[in-house]
């Protein structure tokens, strides 16, 4: 499954993960910097087409960008939102 969408930049300039992060957290507000990272190790993220590096520098425009076989349901990294850990264990300990 492949998901496009556009990332706008405004200025200053700003790494294309952090762009990332913050466009999929407007859908998923838990998701962590870790499974965002997982997404760039695996070659899933695409600017204009090409395969993109997690410190690419993005100035001030807008971007497209895809990512290839990304699943939202699918957990990314072993735990797609750290804080679902927290509430379970916490859970458990309440009475």
């Amino acid at each position: 499954m492949k998901e496009t969408f556009e990332i706008i930049v405004n200025p200053p300039e700003e790494r294309l993960d952090l762009a990332l992060l913050g466009k999929l957290r407007e859908r998923m507000p838990d998701l962590s910097r870790l499974a965002v990272k997982k997404l760039f190790a695996e070659r899933k993220v695409l600017v204009n087409g090409k395969i993109a590096n997690a410190s690419l520098r993005l100035k001030p425009g807008r971007y497209p960008v895809e990512l290839v076989n990304f699943d939202e349901g699918a957990p990314l990294a072993g735990r797609l939102f750290p804080s679902d850990h927290l509430r379970r264990r916490y859970a458990a300990d309440t009475p």
